[in-house]
């Protein structure tokens, strides 16, 4: 497998060695035709498929519907509801423990894109933050 494959497989899993999904995802990136510079401010951290369903519909309570297993099958993506975009991030970057852990928070990052993987831009972040979601009852009397 090559380099590139590699990186494209750790992008979209994580770390998981699922055979099944090899042949969908070893093809190269591809380009973007998008600005290279992107300046994201509170993306949803979430599953892919659930970031690719929010796209294709504009339907934004699906992240709060999408379960943390579901990333762990399809992979982690950000969505970015101001652009109506969901990007990946370079696995090369960040741990896969990190977007676990804010899984259904928030991410501000700045970086380049790189390229695409299945149609989604890749982010090469050069600096990102990640706000976990609160726990329940976190803001009980604040009011």
């Amino acid at each position: 497998m090559s380099q590139l494959a590699s990186i494209a497989l750790t992008v979209a899993f994580g770390n998981l060695s699922l055979p099944h999904t090899v042949a969908a995802l070893s093809g190269p990136m591809g380009e973007w035709d998008g600005e290279a510079d992107v300046d994201i401010y509170s993306a949803v951290i979430t599953a892919r498929s659930c970031a690719e369903k929010m796209m294709r519909t504009g339907d934004l309570t699906l992240g709060s519907k999408c379960s943390p297993l579901e990333g762990a099958k399809t992979g982690f993506a950000i969505y970015d509801p101001v652009e109506e975009q969901a990007y990946l991030i370079d696995a090369a970057s960040i741990h896969t423990f990190e977007l676990e852990h804010g899984f259904g928070g928030s991410m501000d990052v700045y970086g380049e894109v790189k390229g695409t993987l299945d149609g989604l831009p890749v982010i090469t972040p050069e600096d990102l933050s990640i706000s976990p979601k609160p726990k329940p009852g976190a803001f009980k009397g604040c009011l």
